[in-house]
């Protein structure tokens, strides 16, 4: 298996924030970097793309995420810095959208994408979307 280069790392999460329209302050980008690097090498693209949809509303004035600080108070937001695997960084994105989107259009949106077998089109989930009274009651 081939291992992802350090080198690109950086070029990576500059791509995928640019395909967001950001980017990020160079004191953001290493501490981006630096929860990127907790991860083995050859996840690299996988946690890279977590990262960026967690970071990508970050402000260019947002304060810097103590991530190694031992105190309690962190901000609850940037939890996904303290990640130590995929699925853990998985749940945190997922909470994160229970949060901004609301519990049930999330779980029955990702419930929809799961159990289809060849996919399904944004006005097929629109339309499924639409038949829940609890996800319409939600939004």
């Amino acid at each position: 298996m081939v291992e992802f280069p350090v080198i690109e790392e950086h070029n990576l999460l500059q791509h995928m924030l640019a395909l967001h329209g950001r980017t990020l302050g160079e004191e953001q980008c290493q501490v981006l970097l630096q929860a990127l690097r907790r991860f083995p090498r050859l996840q690299a693209p996988i946690v890279a793309s977590i990262l960026v949809q967690n970071v990508v509303d970050w402000p260019s004035y947002k304060p810097i995420p103590n991530t190694f600080a031992s105190s309690g108070d962190k901000d609850p937001e940037n939890a996904f810095f303290d990640c130590r695997s995929v699925s853990a960084l998985c749940r945190q994105l997922f909470q994160r959208m229970e949060e901004r989107h609301g519990r049930h259009l999330v779980h029955t949106t990702l419930a929809y994408i799961t159990l289809t077998r060849f996919g399904v089109s944004e006005s097929e989930l629109f339309e499924l979307l639409s038949l829940s009274d609890d996800v319409l009651a939600e939004v």
